[in-house]
């Protein structure tokens, strides 16, 4: 190794690395490995040696250079060098990775029957995904973000418009020294508390998060209407009628085997906001919700604890003059593992009238309780679980109250591991009680088996599945069904082909009138490499259903033919182009109506993606 040296510390994001052997080598024989990655076809060999430049940059810290290869006396060679980086003198992170990708798309011919429907000639979409870095001691501070260019030959339905668009970023600071951890994040953050009060909410705005050994204070502030592309709001406005704030923390206790969190937060929306891709309901709503949680993990997973209290006061109609409806919520859950057997059990309640602004998974007016079990072997596993939950807690007299129980079982055998089987079965069960006048009982009763067994022989593989269902109504309508499903697929993976056929039959039986629904699908996916650089992919699907009274009789049929061709090395080192023709052909058959409708397209697609970094 002639540079850098071994066990020297490089001020460089990409190193020049530069090799020399003392002996003859057989070029072909050549193989470099970074930090356990392939670059050998990167490298440039030269008499005596190679020298290789990453085209991306490497991260900061120690790196493991490995080399092999055979002499030209065919003697077996391979050594391992270590060396460090940092990017710079002032600041050991300090760089750039951006990834842009592009496609251009463009109908060459077209022959469709339904002439209603408009598509554009050509498209053009592009998007740059980028992540900053930088970092000295302990600061560091990075940015993230992706960027999208969109144009096309009809317009865009609002709020998507043609131009430059960005879509979302994120601005992270932290700071950690010993114990103590910091972090500001500012833009499209994810604020996730508890399970009853903010869960998984994805919003711009920013949270500050402070932490101390095992304790733990945090605050944040979003919006929240759902941001498309950038505005002018930056999400940080302290406003509780269109902005969401809280405060959360937390302390472990016991080395963290004991865990306590408190969670408060308050805000709402106003009546005029609406946000893309989710249709609010047209009032106004406000909301405050403050919850504690504990957890548990005292015996070593033998026994896992979780308990949480909420207290909520929401108003869902601001418009309305009246005041908050305030109302509890309980979650309560203990699971855990011994030897072979695992198990968990789980009861909730939630308040008719408990509920938090931005937490669509509340479902308020619900109580029950769930319970699973495991028992695993060697070659066989055996699971079960049995919940119950019901609707209208209070027992309003104006509302019937609406059970649901599920039973149900499931057994895994791999007794021939080439020959997997999964059997299993399930019912669920429906019953309403006092129902008030005017109101018809539930009462009803579905019954699943399922089962499947694979056959796995090298890159290849056989599964034959089966289901059986039967609804049965036990209140004075009657109304019964049932249904079964028999499939059958197969799947191939070589080095240069990979096939994917099935066949699947499907029956719907609506036993009131004794009519079967059935349906046929045939399907194929594949792929397959024809020369260095050339593939071919494609899939369809073809499907017939009618019924036994012939009313219906309905041929469909979808495929997709695509032709590509990519460089097996990128240009540079750093450009990946592609060019695709594509065919596309749709059928739709009424034998019935002695109707047919065939779309057919032949598009071509020139993309590619760019990857820089520096």
């Amino acid at each position: 190794m002639v540079r850098p040296a071994v066990a020297e510390l490089v001020v460089a994001k990409k190193p020049l690395i530069e090799c020399r052997f003392a002996v003859p080598f057989d070029a072909e024989s050549l193989y470099v490995e970074i930090d356990r990655m392939d670059v050998t076809a990167f490298a440039d060999i030269e008499e005596g040696g190679f020298v290789y430049r990453p085209m991306q940059v490497l991260p900061p810290g120690e790196h493991t250079l490995y080399i092999a290869f055979l002499t030209d006396s065919g003697r077996e060679v391979a050594e391992e060098f270590r060396f460090a980086t940092r990017h710079t003198k002032p600041f050991e992170t300090f760089s750039s990775s951006n990834t842009v990708t592009g496609t251009y798309t463009r109908i060459l011919a077209e022959d469709r029957d339904n002439v209603a429907v408009d598509q554009s000639d050509w498209e053009v979409h592009g998007n740059l995904e980028s992540r900053n870095d930088l970092s000295e001691g302990p600061w560091s501070v990075n940015l993230r973000g992706n960027a999208r260019y969109q144009d096309r030959e009809l317009p865009y339905l609002e709020p998507q418009d043609s131009g430059v668009e960005l879509i979302n970023y994120l601005l992270e600071g932290r700071y950690q020294k010993g114990r103590f951890f910091s972090n500001l994040a500012l833009g499209d953050v994810v604020i996730d508390e508890t399970r009853n009060t903010v869960s998984y909410l994805s919003r711009r705005g920013g949270q500050l998060t402070a932490e101390y050994g095992s304790s733990r204070l945090s605050g944040f502030i979003v919006r929240s209407d759902q941001v498309y592309g950038l505005d002018r709001k930056s999400g940080l406005e302290p406003d509780t009628d269109d902005h969401l704030l809280g405060v959360s923390g937390g302390v472990g206790l016991f080395d963290n085997r004991l865990e306590i969190k408190t969670v408060y937060a308050t805000g709402g929306r106003e009546l005029e906001e609406s946000s893309f891709g989710i249709w609010p309901p047209s009032e106004g709503i406000k909301g405050r919700v403050l919850g504690i949680r504990a957890t548990s993990n005292f015996f070593q997973d033998r026994l896992r604890t979780t308990i949480e209290v909420d207290r909520s006061e929401y108003d869902g109609d601001t418009s309305d003059g009246t005041d908050y409806e305030t109302d509890e919520a309980l979650f309560v859950e203990l699971g855990g593992q011994v030897s072979r057997f695992d198990y968990r059990a789980v009861y909730e309640y939630t308040g008719p009238e408990y509920d938090v602004p931005l937490n669509p998974g509340i479902q308020s007016d619900w109580e029950g309780f769930d319970l699973s079990s495991g028992l695993y072997f060697a070659e066989h596993t055996f699971r079960g679980s049995y919940s119950q939950y019901n609707d209208n807690v209070e027992g309003r007299s104006a509302y019937a109250r609406t059970y649901n129980h599920e039973l149900g079982l499931t057994y895994k055998m791999t007794m021939i591991p080439s020959l997997p089987v999964n059997l299993s079965w399930s019912r669920c069960i429906q019953d309403s009680s006092d129902e008030p006048s005017g109101v018809n009982e539930t009462k009803s009763y579905k019954d699943v088996f399922k089962g499947d067994i694979t056959y796995m022989s090298g890159p290849a593989s056989v599964t034959l599945d089966a289901e059986y269902s039967q609804d049965d109504d036990r209140t004075e309508l009657d109304y019964d069904t049932s249904a079964v499903s028999l499939g059958l697929s197969s799947t191939y993976s070589g080095e240069s082909l990979y096939l994917y056929p099935s066949i699947r039959f499907n029956r719907d039986t609506d036993e009131v009138v004794d009519v079967d629904t059935d349906t046929y699908t045939y399907s194929l996916n594949f792929e397959a490499d024809i020369v260095e650089g050339l593939s071919i992919d494609g899939d369809g699907s073809f499907t017939r259903t009618t019924t036994s009274d012939d009313s219906i009789d309905q041929d469909l049929l979808n495929a997709n033919l695509r032709l590509s061709y990519g460089l097996s090395r990128p240009l540079w080192n750093i450009f990946s182009p592609e060019l695709a023709l594509t065919v596309s052909h749709d059928e739709s058959i009424d034998n019935n109506a002695d109707t047919e409708d065939r779309d057919t397209v032949l598009t071509l697609s020139l993309s590619g993606t760019l990857d820089l970094s520096f």
